[in-house]
């Protein structure tokens, strides 16, 4: 089992459609970092749809998140981390 955890993501989110969408970025970056290592993420809860109404520039905002935190994660196990 693979866990993520950010130290630097907010341990509280107040607001529960802000916490849907962190859901939703957590399980996007397990699901980046897995495929990246040959796990097998068929089974993986994906809900990139969750972000149908986002304006396309809170879109690519979250997007980028994404990818730096799975890079970072890859480059710190890559790493021994």
């Amino acid at each position: 089992m693979l866990v993520l955890d950010d130290d630097r993501a907010p341990r509280a989110v107040d607001d529960d459609t802000e916490r849907a969408k962190r859901e939703v970025e957590a399980e996007a970056v397990a699901y980046v970092v897995g495929r990246y290592y040959g796990l097998d993420t068929s089974g993986s809860v994906f809900y990139l749809a969750a972000w149908e109404s986002d304006d396309p520039e809170v879109v690519r905002e979250r997007l980028g998140r994404i990818s730096n935190t799975a890079e970072e994660i890859i480059d710190a196990l890559e790493d021994g981390v």
